[in-house]
């Protein structure tokens, strides 16, 4: 299966075009952040944070960070987010593709109820792998929700 995402086409300071794919967006200290990575050969170890905020018609306005302290505080807690050392809020969005089953664990989900029973459920050979915006492999609990797992399909979260 084809890899989906969004490009985003940001044209520099001397009119040339460059393709990125976002990653992740973040609010601190009142201000929003936009974390990009390079779509070119080379630029998976690369990222770069803009601020943003929305225009007069919902247009993304990136904003650059001229601030050499605020952008190493805002690289630092995008690494902290990125290496799941802070919490985040996951938000799933039906995009038309979701399994009846999945669908039904979204509405349990929605509703509060938690029929996660024991680890078992989560190592067997039929759970379908996904990965994350990170390369993070995960399965959908009955709940709807990530679990995060290592190449053998062992969870990661301790909780489980």
């Amino acid at each position: 299966m084809a890899e989906e995402y969004s490009r985003m086409i940001l044209e520099d300071s001397e009119g040339n075009e460059h393709a990125f794919l976002p990653v992740l967006t973040f609010a601190m200290n009142d201000k929003e952040y936009f974390v990009l990575q390079p779509d070119r050969p080379g630029g998976e170890e690369e990222l770069v944070i803009f601020g943003f905020h929305a225009g007069e018609n919902d247009e993304l306005i990136l904003d650059d960070i001229t601030d050499d302290d605020e952008y190493a505080l805002a690289a630092e807690q995008a690494e902290r987010l990125l290496n799941g050392d802070t919490k985040m809020e996951e938000y799933v969005v039906d995009d038309g593709n979701f399994t009846d089953e999945q669908k039904r664990a979204l509405e349990k989900l929605k509703n509060g109820e938690d029929d996660i029973e024991d680890e078992e459920d989560f190592s067997n050979d039929e759970d379908e792998y996904y990965e994350d915006e990170e390369g993070r492999l995960f399965i959908l609990a009955d709940n709807g929700q990530r679990v995060y797992v290592d190449e053998n399909g062992d969870p990661l979260d301790d909780e489980f």
